[in-house]
């Protein structure tokens, strides 16, 4: 629970009051949530949000589905207690609203690994049958965005976004403990993730090797998917869930060596990192 990411409910997501008819001061009608939060309670949406995640994990499996649910019921509970924020004058209650609540189903339904140890199929990667696995070996390409020439890395340019993503690749250059890195750009590097019901995919911009390791083709040592963000939105924070969906995957496989994900808010944040 810890690494999932707060939801912040806002007014300025969905406005929780709209003013009908005549302009002006004391006229016209102002319409709001009242009612709804009286109809609707916290606890009835933590219970339909419980059942819907119960029922994608364990469908067809009546059994399964009454051992599972007061589990993810306590998930979803305690989720909205302490992941959940509502800001701006907005209220807890509009949790029910669609787009908080396909959001909050979708990142506790990717959090929710597992039973290994009951003998549930492990997460594991899946594998793209026609492509083998990514290399940085790729064709050559032109692009009209500001280029950091680079010395540990097997592109001999890394294609920034930012000013903070070049003094990142400065960084990894002058690191010691970083034995390889690239820039993740036209490498097809990337990773699938849900943001309010629908399905979409995710560039990170750093893959970084430490040093210490055994190198890649023994599948050891620590590699590490970074990415640079100052402004953080929701759909930031469900890239985050889907990340650590994929490392969690690919570290049980573990034919590709140990993964971590690291979101950098600051370019000095690189050294802790690391």
């Amino acid at each position: 629970m810890d690494a999932l990411p707060r939801l912040e409910i806002s007014p300025e997501v969905d406005p929780t009051w709209v003013k009908v008819g005549e302009r002006g001061a004391g006229r016209g009608a102002v319409h709001d949530r009242g009612a709804y939060y009286e109809a609707h309670r916290l606890q009835r949406t933590v219970f339909e949000i419980a059942a819907t995640i119960t029922d994608d994990l364990k469908f067809g499996d009546q059994q399964g589905r009454r051992i599972m649910f007061p589990q993810v019921l306590r998930i979803v509970r305690r989720y909205l207690e302490t992941k959940v924020v509502a800001v701006g004058g907005a209220a807890l209650d509009e949790a029910a609203l669609g787009p908080y609540r396909r959001e909050i189903e979708s990142r506790l339904r990717t959090a929710i690994r597992p039973a290994e140890e009951e003998g549930e199929q492990p997460l594991l990667p899946v594998l793209h049958d026609m492509a083998g696995i990514g290399t940085t070996d790729v064709t050559p390409f032109l692009t009209v965005k500001p280029c950091q020439p680079t010395l540990k890395s097997h592109l001999s340019q890394a294609v920034c976004d930012s000013g903070w993503e070049a003094r990142v690749a400065r960084a990894l250059d002058e690191s010691p403990r970083v034995r390889a890195w690239v820039k993740n750009h036209r490498l097809g590097f990337e990773i699938p993730y849900s943001f309010r019901g629908e399905q979409h995919a995710y560039t990170p911009d750093f893959l970084v090797e430490l040093a210490g390791g055994a190198g890649p083709a023994s599948g050891e040592g620590e590699r590490l998917v970074i990415e640079v963000k100052g402004l953080e939105r929701e759909q930031d924070r469900a890239k985050q869930v889907g990340m650590q969906r994929w490392i969690a995957a690919v570290n049980h496989w573990g034919r590709l060596g140990r993964w971590r994900f690291e979101k950098l808010h600051s370019p000095h944040d690189l050294g802790r990192v690391l």
